[in-house]
């Protein structure tokens, strides 16, 4: 892989679905290490009526809102990394880069398909239990690198569980971590999934399955 290229797969079978990475595997990190949500931006502690409620963000897109739901407690690590992007506006500008019937992957990439730089790789928690079920958001990363996910993450618009789930310890079958699902908008994230997409090439990497018209994700916030 030359060191530009910024592409990987979700799995095999959905080997057009392309998203960034570095070419070089980067170390795990822990929540502490990884600059990730502190027990007061995840709720621990807080004397606030929705001190005990999973925490919720919204994505304001170009094709309507989606509510996100975060599972804490059975994806603590995955919630404080995606937590801290969104506290910090890094997903606010990036768009849908590669959607197709079974899943819509963005947070990676800007409309004129620049990368978003990423912070350091986290420890993969797919073996969570939960499900690549449709309506749950899940973590992208390399097929040959457990634990690779940084930023780039993806909506289930299908029940994807006998190709995304922890099955074992192997790389190719250890699993797509799932830290949410969706409460509000999934009918947003199927009008996404039925766009109509090109194949789109920047810097040497192509991009099989952009949507036509760009769907941004104009800003994504923490509500509660």
């Amino acid at each position: 892989m030359r060191a530009r290229t910024h592409c990987v797969w979700l799995a095999v079978w959905l080997c057009t679905f392309g998203w960034g990475c570095s070419s070089d595997s980067p170390a795990p990190q822990s929540a502490a290490a990884s600059g990730g949500a502190t027990a007061a931006t995840t709720g621990a502690g807080s004397t606030s009526p929705q001190a005990n409620q999973p925490p919720r963000v919204k994505l304001k897109t170009t094709k309507g809102d989606i509510v996100i739901e975060l599972d804490a407690e059975k994806a603590p690590l995955t919630v404080d990394n995606f937590l801290t992007y969104v506290e910090s506006g890094e997903y606010d500008g990036t768009i849908f880069h590669q959607v197709n019937a079974y899943t819509v992957l963005g947070g990676g990439y800007t409309p004129d398909l620049t990368a978003k730089p990423a912070r350091t790789a986290i420890y993969n928690e797919a073996h969570n239990g939960l499900k690549n079920a449709r309506g749950s958001i899940a973590m992208a990363r390399r097929p040959d690198a457990i634990d690779s996910a940084t930023n780039q993450f993806f909506f289930n618009v299908t029940d994807n569980q006998d190709h995304l789930d922890h099955k074992d310890r192997t790389s190719d079958a250890y699993g797509y971590c799932v830290f949410g699902k969706v409460v509000e908008g999934l009918n947003v994230i199927e009008a996404i999934a039925k766009s109509q997409v090109k194949a789109v090439s920047k810097d040497g990497e192509v991009f099989d399955a952009m949507p036509v018209q760009v769907v941004e994700i104009k800003s994504a916030r923490r509500i509660r």
